[in-house]
């Protein structure tokens, strides 16, 4: 147990001192800092309920992966960027990032509570200059403990 506390403490010291390259507009921030279970609306068909994981401090680590093999020009490079999350559920996860991504498009995630997972880009949408809203779906879904550990 003491060794996930102190990968825990390692990731969350790593998270906090990388800069976050996204740009918040001002609208953004006030509703930015909201906790607990988000609302749905009536037209929503969604699996599992979403979580508000907001804040300048709830930062996840990206990389995104070589998964559009038909548009060369979009090839990454095997960076570790911060974004900051919005929202995460049994089932996927919104984030805010500095550039566009593309549906399609796999990436790595590096939660807090030491949970990594694939998650495949659904949406993209840009919000400010260096802000882009993006929604993600787990390739695999998070168990009822590791989202415990993510919204604790």
């Amino acid at each position: 147990m003491l060794e996930v506390s102190r990968y825990e403490e390692a990731l969350g010291a790593r998270m906090a001192a990388v800069p976050c390259p996204v740009v918040l507009p001002e609208w953004l921030l006030a509703d930015f800092p909201k906790r607990g279970m988000a609302p749905t609306e009536y037209h929503e068909a969604r699996r599992y309920p979403r979580y508000h994981l907001r804040g300048h401090n709830e930062k996840a680590l990206l990389q995104c992966l070589p998964t559009l093999p038909t548009l060369p020009a979009l090839t990454r490079p095997p960076v570790v960027w911060p974004v900051y999350t919005s929202n995460v559920s049994r089932g996927g996860l919104g984030f805010l990032h500095f550039e566009q991504l593309f549906p399609g498009e796999w990436t790595r995630f590096m939660l807090p509570g030491r949970i990594t997972r694939l998650a495949e880009v659904v949406w993209c949408r840009r919000v400010g200059s260096r802000c882009y809203a993006v929604g993600a779906h787990w390739l695999e879904n998070l168990s009822i403990q590791e989202m415990r550990r993510i919204v604790a």
